[in-house]
Protein backbone atom coordinates (compact mmCIF):
# COMPACT_ATOMS: atom_id res chain seq x y z
CA UNK A 1 0.00 0.00 0.00
CA UNK A 2 2.38 3.17 -1.19
CA UNK A 3 1.59 5.90 -3.27
CA UNK A 4 2.57 5.20 -6.53
CA UNK A 5 4.64 7.06 -9.20
CA UNK A 6 4.74 10.38 -6.30
CA UNK A 7 5.74 13.61 -8.06
CA UNK A 8 4.98 16.87 -7.33
CA UNK A 9 1.97 17.35 -9.64
CA UNK A 10 -0.18 15.10 -7.89
CA UNK A 11 0.59 17.20 -4.36
CA UNK A 12 -0.36 20.51 -6.51
CA UNK A 13 -3.79 18.67 -7.87
CA UNK A 14 -4.10 18.18 -4.14
CA UNK A 15 -5.16 22.02 -4.51
CA UNK A 16 -5.73 22.57 -7.84
CA UNK A 17 -8.27 20.15 -8.52
CA UNK A 18 -12.69 20.92 -8.62
CA UNK A 19 -15.06 18.94 -9.52
CA UNK A 20 -16.16 19.20 -12.49
CA UNK A 21 -19.23 18.38 -14.19
CA UNK A 22 -19.76 19.98 -18.22
CA UNK A 23 -16.89 18.41 -20.07
CA UNK A 24 -16.63 19.66 -23.69
CA UNK A 25 -13.88 17.02 -25.26
CA UNK A 26 -13.03 13.37 -24.31
CA UNK A 27 -9.32 12.72 -23.02
CA UNK A 28 -7.01 12.01 -25.76
CA UNK A 29 -5.44 9.33 -26.30
CA UNK A 30 -1.89 9.77 -25.18
CA UNK A 31 -3.81 10.98 -21.81
CA UNK A 32 -6.37 8.06 -22.04
CA UNK A 33 -2.69 5.57 -22.42
CA UNK A 34 -0.92 7.23 -19.64
CA UNK A 35 -4.09 6.51 -17.50
CA UNK A 36 -4.75 3.14 -18.22
CA UNK A 37 -0.99 2.39 -17.16
CA UNK A 38 -1.37 4.49 -14.05
CA UNK A 39 -4.48 1.99 -13.44
CA UNK A 40 -2.91 -0.91 -14.10
CA UNK A 41 -0.53 -0.02 -11.21
CA UNK A 42 -2.59 1.03 -8.68
CA UNK A 43 -4.26 -2.16 -9.36
CA UNK A 44 -1.26 -4.48 -9.00
CA UNK A 45 -0.52 -1.88 -5.82
CA UNK A 46 -3.84 -3.06 -4.48
CA UNK A 47 -3.07 -6.90 -4.47
CA UNK A 48 -6.74 -7.53 -5.74
CA UNK A 49 -8.21 -5.64 -3.64
CA UNK A 50 -9.69 -2.82 -5.94
CA UNK A 51 -10.25 -2.47 -9.70
CA UNK A 52 -9.88 0.47 -11.22
CA UNK A 53 -10.89 0.71 -14.92
CA UNK A 54 -11.37 3.19 -17.88
CA UNK A 55 -13.97 3.21 -20.38
CA UNK A 56 -14.03 5.89 -23.69
CA UNK A 57 -17.57 4.44 -24.93
CA UNK A 58 -20.95 4.06 -23.34
CA UNK A 59 -20.22 7.36 -20.77
CA UNK A 60 -23.28 9.05 -22.41
CA UNK A 61 -25.53 6.29 -21.28
CA UNK A 62 -23.75 6.25 -17.78
CA UNK A 63 -23.92 10.08 -16.97
CA UNK A 64 -26.16 11.23 -19.78
CA UNK A 65 -30.25 12.32 -19.38
CA UNK A 66 -32.32 14.03 -16.85
CA UNK A 67 -33.46 10.28 -15.36
CA UNK A 68 -29.93 9.34 -15.04
CA UNK A 69 -27.82 11.98 -14.07
CA UNK A 70 -30.46 14.81 -12.64
CA UNK A 71 -28.97 16.77 -15.39
CA UNK A 72 -26.09 17.19 -13.21
CA UNK A 73 -23.67 15.97 -15.85
CA UNK A 74 -22.84 17.05 -19.87
CA UNK A 75 -20.50 16.26 -22.29
CA UNK A 76 -19.43 13.00 -20.67
CA UNK A 77 -17.25 11.04 -23.47
CA UNK A 78 -15.15 8.64 -20.81
CA UNK A 79 -15.31 7.51 -17.38
CA UNK A 80 -13.62 5.82 -15.15
CA UNK A 81 -14.99 3.07 -12.17
CA UNK A 82 -13.96 2.48 -8.97
CA UNK A 83 -14.25 -1.42 -7.98
CA UNK A 84 -13.99 -3.26 -4.40
CA UNK A 85 -12.75 -7.00 -5.36
CA UNK A 86 -12.89 -8.72 -1.69
CA UNK A 87 -15.65 -9.73 0.12
CA UNK A 88 -16.68 -9.61 3.43
CA UNK A 89 -15.02 -6.74 4.55
CA UNK A 90 -16.73 -3.89 2.41
CA UNK A 91 -15.73 -0.68 4.54
CA UNK A 92 -11.39 -1.92 4.10
CA UNK A 93 -12.48 -2.12 0.40
CA UNK A 94 -13.78 1.24 0.12
CA UNK A 95 -10.72 2.86 2.00
CA UNK A 96 -8.69 1.10 -0.08
CA UNK A 97 -11.14 2.92 -3.45
CA UNK A 98 -10.82 6.06 -1.79
CA UNK A 99 -6.68 5.74 -1.43
CA UNK A 100 -6.08 4.45 -5.08
CA UNK A 101 -8.91 6.01 -6.19
CA UNK A 102 -7.69 9.76 -5.21
CA UNK A 103 -4.41 8.89 -6.68
CA UNK A 104 -6.05 8.42 -10.01
CA UNK A 105 -7.89 11.40 -9.85
CA UNK A 106 -5.16 13.91 -9.04
CA UNK A 107 -3.10 12.02 -11.86
CA UNK A 108 -5.81 13.10 -14.25
CA UNK A 109 -6.14 16.27 -13.14
CA UNK A 110 -2.10 16.51 -13.51
CA UNK A 111 -2.68 15.61 -16.88
CA UNK A 112 -4.91 18.49 -17.51
CA UNK A 113 -8.48 16.47 -17.58
CA UNK A 114 -11.68 17.68 -15.29
CA UNK A 115 -13.14 14.26 -12.67
CA UNK A 116 -15.28 14.20 -10.15
CA UNK A 117 -15.85 11.88 -7.83
CA UNK A 118 -19.59 10.24 -8.37
CA UNK A 119 -21.42 7.74 -6.02
CA UNK A 120 -25.37 8.27 -6.40
CA UNK A 121 -26.22 10.60 -9.49
CA UNK A 122 -25.29 8.33 -12.51
CA UNK A 123 -26.93 4.83 -13.99
CA UNK A 124 -25.09 2.41 -12.14
CA UNK A 125 -26.80 -0.72 -13.93
CA UNK A 126 -25.20 0.29 -17.12
CA UNK A 127 -22.15 1.41 -15.61
CA UNK A 128 -21.76 -2.12 -14.14
CA UNK A 129 -22.59 -3.61 -17.62
CA UNK A 130 -19.94 -1.41 -19.04
CA UNK A 131 -17.15 -2.52 -16.58
CA UNK A 132 -18.18 -5.45 -16.75
CA UNK A 133 -18.97 -5.71 -12.40
CA UNK A 134 -18.94 -9.55 -11.71
CA UNK A 135 -20.37 -11.76 -8.72
CA UNK A 136 -17.80 -10.56 -5.22
CA UNK A 137 -17.65 -7.11 -6.84
CA UNK A 138 -18.93 -3.96 -5.51
CA UNK A 139 -19.03 -0.75 -8.18
CA UNK A 140 -17.96 1.93 -5.31
CA UNK A 141 -18.00 5.19 -7.48
CA UNK A 142 -17.30 6.56 -10.88
CA UNK A 143 -15.61 9.07 -12.66
CA UNK A 144 -16.15 11.28 -15.40
CA UNK A 145 -12.95 12.20 -17.34
CA UNK A 146 -12.45 14.84 -20.10
CA UNK A 147 -11.37 17.93 -21.12
CA UNK A 148 -13.28 21.28 -19.50
CA UNK A 149 -13.63 25.12 -20.21
CA UNK A 150 -11.19 27.39 -18.58
CA UNK A 151 -13.90 28.64 -16.25
CA UNK A 152 -16.81 27.01 -14.24
CA UNK A 153 -20.11 26.47 -15.58
CA UNK A 154 -23.53 28.45 -14.16
CA UNK A 155 -24.23 24.64 -12.78
CA UNK A 156 -21.24 24.13 -11.68
CA UNK A 157 -20.96 27.32 -9.24
CA UNK A 158 -24.17 26.61 -7.86
CA UNK A 159 -23.08 22.68 -6.89
CA UNK A 160 -19.97 24.63 -5.99
CA UNK A 161 -21.69 27.34 -3.70
CA UNK A 162 -23.59 24.63 -2.33
CA UNK A 163 -20.74 22.32 -0.54
CA UNK A 164 -19.22 26.17 0.17
CA UNK A 165 -22.32 26.61 2.12
CA UNK A 166 -20.74 23.68 4.06
CA UNK A 167 -17.31 25.46 5.25
CA UNK A 168 -14.25 23.48 6.02
CA UNK A 169 -13.93 22.68 9.49
CA UNK A 170 -11.06 24.11 11.62
CA UNK A 171 -8.41 21.47 11.92
CA UNK A 172 -8.74 21.25 15.56
CA UNK A 173 -12.25 20.34 15.35
CA UNK A 174 -10.90 17.15 13.15
CA UNK A 175 -8.41 16.44 16.04
CA UNK A 176 -9.60 14.04 18.71
CA UNK A 177 -6.40 15.44 20.84
CA UNK A 178 -5.76 18.89 19.36
CA UNK A 179 -3.37 19.76 22.24
CA UNK A 180 -0.50 17.65 20.67
CA UNK A 181 -0.71 20.05 17.08
CA UNK A 182 1.37 23.13 18.62
CA UNK A 183 4.44 20.56 18.66
CA UNK A 184 4.03 18.23 16.33
CA UNK A 185 6.69 17.89 13.27
CA UNK A 186 5.86 20.23 10.32
CA UNK A 187 5.27 16.95 8.49
CA UNK A 188 2.31 16.05 10.22
CA UNK A 189 0.80 19.18 10.48
CA UNK A 190 1.42 19.44 6.39
CA UNK A 191 -0.29 16.16 6.33
CA UNK A 192 -3.27 17.36 8.24
CA UNK A 193 -3.96 20.29 6.13
CA UNK A 194 -3.41 18.58 3.21
CA UNK A 195 -6.05 15.76 4.69
CA UNK A 196 -8.21 18.91 5.85
CA UNK A 197 -9.09 19.83 2.15
CA UNK A 198 -9.67 16.42 0.94
CA UNK A 199 -12.72 15.75 -1.20
CA UNK A 200 -15.91 14.08 0.31
CA UNK A 201 -19.33 13.59 0.09
CA UNK A 202 -21.64 16.57 0.20
CA UNK A 203 -18.19 18.10 2.35
CA UNK A 204 -19.05 16.19 4.97
CA UNK A 205 -15.38 15.70 6.42
CA UNK A 206 -16.27 12.48 8.18
CA UNK A 207 -12.65 11.93 9.29
CA UNK A 208 -11.36 12.04 12.61
CA UNK A 209 -7.38 12.42 13.32
CA UNK A 210 -5.25 11.53 16.55
CA UNK A 211 -1.76 12.32 17.09
CA UNK A 212 1.01 9.92 17.81
CA UNK A 213 3.70 11.83 18.80
CA UNK A 214 5.26 9.44 20.66
CA UNK A 215 5.93 6.65 17.33
CA UNK A 216 5.88 9.65 14.95
CA UNK A 217 2.29 8.73 13.24
CA UNK A 218 -1.27 9.59 13.17
CA UNK A 219 -4.25 7.67 13.25
CA UNK A 220 -7.30 8.44 11.05
CA UNK A 221 -10.89 7.30 11.43
CA UNK A 222 -14.06 7.19 9.73
CA UNK A 223 -16.85 9.14 11.84
CA UNK A 224 -20.39 9.54 11.23
CA UNK A 225 -23.18 6.96 9.70
CA UNK A 226 -22.36 8.18 5.56
CA UNK A 227 -22.19 5.01 3.73
CA UNK A 228 -19.49 6.81 1.64
CA UNK A 229 -17.25 7.39 5.34
CA UNK A 230 -15.14 5.13 4.46
CA UNK A 231 -14.32 6.36 0.66
CA UNK A 232 -14.03 9.76 2.05
CA UNK A 233 -11.37 8.30 5.10
CA UNK A 234 -9.13 6.78 1.94
CA UNK A 235 -9.39 10.14 -0.16
CA UNK A 236 -7.96 12.02 3.05
CA UNK A 237 -5.26 9.23 3.78
CA UNK A 238 -3.92 9.78 0.11
CA UNK A 239 -3.55 13.11 0.69
CA UNK A 240 -1.59 12.98 3.87
CA UNK A 241 0.85 10.33 2.74
CA UNK A 242 1.58 12.58 -0.61
CA UNK A 243 2.22 15.67 1.75
CA UNK A 244 4.27 13.45 3.64
CA UNK A 245 5.91 12.42 0.88
CA UNK A 246 6.43 15.90 -0.47
CA UNK A 247 7.98 17.10 2.96
CA UNK A 248 10.09 14.05 2.51
CA UNK A 249 8.63 11.99 5.15
CA UNK A 250 7.92 8.01 3.95
CA UNK A 251 5.85 5.81 6.04
CA UNK A 252 3.61 2.97 6.03
CA UNK A 253 -0.04 2.38 7.05
CA UNK A 254 -1.35 -0.06 9.05
CA UNK A 255 -5.24 -1.11 10.27
CA UNK A 256 -6.62 -2.19 13.05
CA UNK A 257 -10.51 -2.38 13.99
CA UNK A 258 -10.82 0.78 11.05
CA UNK A 259 -8.14 2.91 12.46
CA UNK A 260 -5.64 3.67 10.01
CA UNK A 261 -2.38 4.77 11.53
CA UNK A 262 0.37 6.57 9.18
CA UNK A 263 3.74 5.77 11.10
CA UNK A 264 7.06 7.53 9.78
CA UNK A 265 9.80 5.26 8.84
Amino acid sequence: MRIVKMEPKLYASMESRVSRRKYTAPPAAEQLDELKRYAEELNEDAGGAVRIGLWADGAEDVFGGLSNSYGMFSGVKAFAAFIGREKGEEARVKTLCGYYGEQFVLKANALGLGTCWVAGTFDKAMAKRIAGVGEGELLICVAPLGAVPDSLSLREKMVKGFSAGRKRKPLEQLLRNPGELETAPDWMKSALAAARTAPSAMNSQPWRFTLLPAQNALAAQAEGRTHLGSVDLGISMAHIEIAALQAGVSGVWTEEAGTWTFTAK
